[in-house]
């Protein structure tokens, strides 16, 4: 029997993986999370922020993804890699 896990996106449960079916499997945004991903970096003034200085970024959740949080730009701001690693440290 497959072990079931909880689909990332919609939280219904799947034994495909970590996505449902109807996704694209593996690491990979949507169209839509591409776009907010865009804005989130244009509202920080394309800066981190945490140390101010320019990327690249990567977008950091506020409320973990996997905890609940979702892909929105009141959850997420724009930190460079230094920054989003020492946040996982």
């Amino acid at each position: 029997m497959p072990v079931q896990s909880r689909c990332l996106k919609c939280r219904a449960l799947t034994a495909a993986g970590s996505y449902c079916v109807d996704r694209k499997q593996g690491r990979g945004s949507t169209r839509q999370e591409r776009k907010v991903r865009a804005s989130v970096i244009a509202r920080d003034g394309h800066r981190c922020r945490s140390c101010g200085g320019p990327g690249p970024f990567e977008v950091h959740h506020r409320e973990a993804f996997a905890s609940g949080g979702a892909y929105v730009p009141e959850n997420l701001l724009s930190l460079c890699r230094r920054c989003h690693v020492k946040t996982f440290s």
